[in-house]
């Protein structure tokens, strides 16, 4: 039937009203839209800015060495990276804290498997200074390319476990350090620097085929167990389970990496590389009270790491003298990792009174 003109006008009315309100939805989500936008962008500046100190642009000529160019460090950009600044509020989205003694003692078993021996005696044309060397200049690869520090740990993991199944000529040493990076940096970073990246890093003129053979060379003889639970990785568990200041998580960081450089640390532990350098740091900036927690979460007896302890004590009061220590010593002098370098190591006989008390 035909509608009255009552009916016609309520219809009119219903259908402008229906317009309106679908004029208005479509408003508000787009200004919803806008709003959420904004805040991403802003929350993820913030958790992505990374604060620099740019001192001089290195040159695209300029080629890192081991033994040639010893204060190419002071031309490169720091940045702190976001594992740092995640610490700082001692958050950690990689480690879940419902799980993480589930996930340590997966480690801690694990790390087992990759225990390294005396490997040196059998090495013909290599020494542990040469090695030294090599890892200083794999830590100033690390800071020009931001890399994670896990990555650098797992990089020296890789030539170590490498070397003690293979000889390796004084020449191709560099290549090997550079190779082993790059590895380490595909199962640890989120988007690792190209090959061509770590090619050109290299002062030798090795060629895209021989980073490609040397990198078969490794897995295939590591039968690509690559997957090595490194100090790093314990240390950011401390760090997150026991609540502390940055500077002192940092301090933790600093007194760890120094013992990549020494050969003679490599058949300690990691995660006991990790416990000393957390306990001397704590007893360092005066939160000695809190090594209960290592006990208390991870089922650590400090007693059997005082050895260690004193040893990594004994390290930090020789470093200034020990040029080969000076990469990670100028690295953790920037106030980007609180200038931790400038805290004093423990005299050794209030060390001795600290632990046995």
């Amino acid at each position: 039937r035909k509608k009255s003109s009552t009916e016609e006008a309520i219809d009119k009315t219903l259908l402008s009203l229906k317009k309106k309100h679908i004029t208005d939805t479509k408003e508000d989500s787009l200004k919803k839209l806008l709003i959420f936008q904004e805040k991403s962008t802003t929350e993820e500046d913030f958790l992505l800015k990374k604060p620099l100190i740019r001192k001089k642009k290195l040159s695209t000529e300029q080629k890192p060495s081991i033994e040639k160019d010893p204060l190419i460090i002071e031309e490169l950009t720091f940045q702190i990276t976001i594992l740092e600044m995640t610490d700082g509020s001692h958050y950690d989205p990689f480690f879940n804290l419902a799980y993480s003694k589930e996930i340590f003692n997966y480690m801690k078993a694990r790390e087992e498997k990759f225990r390294l021996k005396n490997y040196m005696r059998s090495q013909t044309e290599i020494n542990s200074d040469m090695r030294a060397s090599l890892v200083n200049w794999l830590v100033k690869i690390q800071v020009n390319c931001n890399l994670n520090h896990e990555s650098l740990y797992l990089a020296v993991k890789l030539v170590d476990h490498y070397l003690m199944k293979k000889t390796c000529k004084k020449e191709n040493l560099q290549l090997l350090g550079a190779t082993a990076f790059l590895i380490a940096a595909k199962l640890e970073e989120t988007g690792p620097p190209k090959l061509d990246r770590f090619l050109h890093s290299l002062s030798e003129g090795f060629q895209r085929h021989e980073m490609v053979a040397m990198e078969i060379s490794i897995l295939s003889t590591l039968k690509f167990e690559i997957n090595i639970p490194v100090a790093y990785h314990f240390l950011r568990m401390f760090s997150t389970n026991i609540h502390i200041n940055i500077r002192t998580v940092v301090l933790s960081r600093f007194i760890c990496e120094l013992t990549l450089h020494e050969y003679d640390f490599i058949r300690e532990k990691g995660s006991n590389l990790a416990a000393a350098s957390f306990i001397l740091a704590l007893h360092m900036t005066k939160l000695g009270n809190l090594t209960y927690f290592l006990n208390y979460y991870f089922d650590f007896v400090t007693s059997d790491l005082y050895l260690l302890i004193k040893k990594l004590n004994t390290l930090l009061t020789l470093y200034p003298c020990n040029d080969r220590l000076k990469t990670v010593c100028f690295k953790y002098s920037h106030p980007n990792f609180y200038e931790v370098t400038k805290i004093p190591p423990l005299d050794k006989l209030k060390l001795e009174e600290i632990l046995y008390s």
